[in-house]
């Protein structure tokens, strides 16, 4: 991309600021964060995949494939995770 071309939605300044970002690593403690998640060993019915074994090939830990999502409803709170490694997600 050229640095006088624009970029749809976004100004010129916005650009400049997110290419600070790009390539950045992870911290030690976003690292960390991700260890203490209570899902962190959890592995993927589908591809079985966990954000432990994603970490331990030095994958991009930016991108660790489980998430944790959860929805309030009358009786409490339901659990759904989600694995973007193979797009899907099952009921915790």
């Amino acid at each position: 991309m050229k640095s006088n071309q624009e970029v749809k939605g976004f100004s010129k300044l916005k650009v400049e600021g997110f290419k600070k970002y790009i390539n950045q690593k992870p911290s030690k403690k976003f690292i960390e964060d991700i260890k203490s998640q209570s899902y962190y060993q959890l592995e993927c019915r589908n591809c079985k995949m966990s954000n432990r074994k994603w970490l331990e090939e030095g994958k991009d830990a930016f991108d660790s494939p489980i998430r944790m999502t959860e929805l309030p409803t009358g009786r409490g709170v339901r659990i759904f995770y989600n694995c973007s490694n193979c797009n899907i997600s099952w009921r915790g």
